[in-house]
């Protein structure tokens, strides 16, 4: 695999995803990380990563929730 074709093909996939899939409304990223120990921990330990993951996503939603019933972005 070549990383340009590779860098194309990324390119041209997000492009067919912003104009014909996704609908045009404003989006947010949430990006969860950690120190390098802590990663090579989870890395090892799927179930672990997965309970982690689980109490982000549970974190983010709850946010999410208190915003729009306050009527915030």
């Amino acid at each position: 695999m070549c990383p340009s074709c590779n860098a194309k093909r990324a390119q041209v996939t997000a492009v067919h995803l912003v104009e014909r899939v996704l609908p045009h409304v404003p989006y947010r990223q949430w990006t969860l990380s950690f120190p390098h120990r802590v990663r090579w921990v989870l890395l090892k330990e799927a179930e672990l990563l997965s309970d982690v993951l689980t109490l982000f996503l549970r974190a983010v939603f709850a946010l999410q929730r208190w915003r729009a019933r306050r009527g915030l972005q």
